[in-house]
């Protein structure tokens, strides 16, 4: 019900109807029930939707808590929920948060799948950008790198995503030869 009353737009009718259904769980004893978490996930993701990033950090951490007790943290859905984590802290421009987020995405993505995958390559970008938005360039560079290999390896070296990612490593690395040549030191390139 709540999906199609977002379907439409209807975000507040959703969001009544998913408190209803949170109240009716938590009436129920089941606080540690998947469909609980999967509920309070829901209900983020609306407060996200309509902007109220604070109220959205607080249910997106409920249910982390919850997937992450339930599951550990290499399950898709910590991983997912870490990764919408990042994304609010990241609207909130509170980057060091979001780095944290991206980093425990990442560590989770790594664990379920390996370094070699689509899900873990999207969390590579997401850590590559965040240092982009804390302005230090050395890392990002190193992390440009990681994906442009992670990509080859996964997609191939022709696909788009690989050609982005080594714009990416061009973008970075001069940003990171400026920085160390107006410092005095080495850039990570050489």
């Amino acid at each position: 019900m709540s999906y199609s009353y977002c379907e439409r737009g209807e975000f507040d009718k959703a969001l009544e109807y998913l408190t209803m259904s949170l109240d009716g769980k938590l009436r129920l004893g089941n606080e540690k029930h998947l469909g609980t978490f999967i509920t309070l996930s829901n209900i983020a993701n609306i407060y996200r939707a309509l902007c109220q990033y604070e109220k959205a950090l607080e249910f997106h951490h409920r249910a982390q808590s919850g997937y992450e007790e339930m599951f550990g943290l290499a399950n898709i859905r910590a991983i997912k929920q870490a990764s919408k984590l990042r994304a609010v802290y990241t609207k909130l421009e509170r980057f060091e948060d979001a780095l944290k987020w991206a980093m425990h995405s990442f560590e989770g993505c790594t664990n379920l799948y390996g370094l070699v995958h689509a899900e873990t390559l999207s969390a590579i970008y997401d850590v590559m950008r965040t240092y982009e938005w804390l302005e230090r360039p050395h890392d990002a560079f190193r992390w440009a790198k990681d994906l442009v290999d992670g990509n080859r390896r996964f997609y191939g070296e022709e696909h788009e995503y690989t050609r982005e990612a080594a714009t990416w490593v061009e973008v970075y690395g001069t940003s990171s030869e400026e920085i160390a040549s107006n410092e005095g030191v080495d850039s990570v390139s050489s």
